[in-house]
């Protein structure tokens, strides 16, 4: 399948700028692509939350939808989860105040009318994203009372636990940063369907530390995290075996390098439904630039990448994976630098292991 612009500031031309993919595809097949609509490349621009879905595996595409519009602040690091139980569609994001970014909020909570703090904001379909809730303010359950200034979604998409005590709870990677310590990585995380969220705790952070993150469950019912290295030319890792309350120490991937750069991790396929483990990973695999976009395999929960392809030679942003209902994989990503365009880029098991592994799989 040829590469498929989704967003492109000359064709939706209220925006022109996109940038940072989530995508997922719902339980009846229907792709979720989301991003940032800024009003240009900066950080602290206006930014909103636009959607666009497909219900023929990313052939065509539905209009833009505007989820939010905050005026004059900016939204970013969006983050999408389905409830299996439900079938809810949960969307979460951080909202910095006008012409600000990390360096210019203030940490702690915020009182009403109080316009200098970072935020984090809750909506949600159910009806397969066609309508969305009001945005709902939920950073008092994610963030601490303390000296902590972001508690922000990691990017990408979130998941549910199918293993273990906790299975069903949803888990969303989350960013944060404090004045007083290094930034540092987590997840919060609902026992109750999405209605309510609590704070996992945190890896222990020695050099580089964690950006941007996504993460998967392994076959064992722990947690991997895959973040962003701020300062470091490698993705770094940690695991939780209690549901995310404990992490181990964050250690650097060095088979995963990077520019640094958001990337995706997602679970391929699983022994609870009768398939071996399989687990993707994409990124720009340079440690130069933004280019080389590279999907890896792994089929040891992550330890070790047998398999590497390069599907994208040019310029390769942020990106984010998900796996269409027909087995291909896709990666949703920014696809020049200047930030007009989204792309969808789509290729399958087969393609990627040159017809050594896909075992009746597309």
């Amino acid at each position: 399948m040829e590469p498929i612009v989704v967003f492109d500031s000359a064709i939706h031309t209220a925006y022109p700028v996109y940038r940072q993919p989530a995508i997922i595809v719902t339980d009846v097949g229907t792709i979720l692509a989301f991003c940032q609509g800024r009003e240009s490349t900066s950080d602290s621009a206006q930014n909103d939350v636009v959607l666009k879905r497909s219900t023929d595996g990313g052939y065509t595409w539905g209009p833009l939808q505007l989820l939010h519009d905050a005026g004059d602040d900016n939204l970013n690091n969006i983050q999408a989860v389905q409830v299996k139980e439900t079938g809810r569609v949960i969307v979460m994001y951080g909202r910095f105040p006008q012409g600000c970014h990390v360096s210019c909020v203030q940490p702690g909570y915020y009182s009403p009318g109080d316009d200098t703090h970072h935020r984090t904001y809750m909506m949600y379909s159910d009806d397969d994203g066609l309508t969305w809730s009001a945005p709902s303010d939920i950073t008092s359950m994610v963030r601490e009372p303390s000296d902590q200034y972001m508690s922000s979604p990691g990017n990408g998409f979130g998941f549910q636990l199918r293993r273990g005590p906790y299975t069903g709870r949803i888990i969303m990677p989350f960013h944060n940063r404090w004045d007083s310590k290094p930034k540092n990585d987590t997840v919060i995380y609902s026992d109750d369907l999405g209605e309510t969220w609590q704070t996992g705790g945190y890896g222990t952070v020695i050099t580089a530390n964690p950006g941007e993150v996504c993460g998967v469950e392994l076959i064992d019912g722990s947690i991997m995290l895959n973040a962003r290295s701020s300062t470091g030319k490698q993705r770094l890792v940690t695991t939780s075996a209690d549901g995310g309350q404990a992490w181990g120490q964050w250690m650097q991937d060095t088979t995963l390098i990077e520019p640094p750069c958001m990337g995706t991790i997602i679970r391929y396929s699983d022994p609870l439904n009768g398939e071996i483990s399989r687990i993707l990973f994409a990124n720009p695999a340079s440690t130069t630039a933004r280019e080389k976009g590279t999907v890896r395999l792994s089929y040891d929960e992550a330890q070790t990448w047998t398999i590497s392809k390069e599907f994208v030679p040019d310029y390769y942003g942020y990106s984010c994976l998900t796996i269409l209902p027909d087995t291909r994989i896709a990666s949703f990503y920014e696809s020049d630098s200047g930030f007009k365009t989204m792309t969808l880029a789509v290729f399958s098991l087969k393609w990627m292991t040159d017809s050594t592994d896909w075992q009746g799989k597309q």
